[in-house]
């Protein structure tokens, strides 16, 4: 996997701290939009909530696994780029 290490060190010196504030402003959507994601799926059971948090978390733990798996299978096939 790339770090942000390795990231950063592709490009030049004088350029690091333009690409670092771009990788910060794609990490800061990805928050929010997770976030306007989950809170849209607990809204849907507005009724019964409990329902609607145990199926955000579930998803939730879905997407962690899948990153997991993708990771190490990732470190697994090509360890020389981890």
């Amino acid at each position: 996997m790339c770090n942000l290490y390795s990231f950063m060190t592709l490009f030049i010196t004088s350029n690091q701290g333009t690409i670092g504030s771009l990788q910060r402003m794609i990490q800061n959507i990805a928050i929010a939009n997770g976030t306007a994601i989950g809170s849209t799926l607990i809204n849907l059971t507005a009724p019964n909530l409990p329902p609607g948090i145990q199926v955000t978390w579930y998803l939730a733990l879905f997407v962690v696994a899948i990153i997991v798996i993708a990771g190490i299978s990732i470190n697994y096939l090509h360890p020389e780029k981890a």
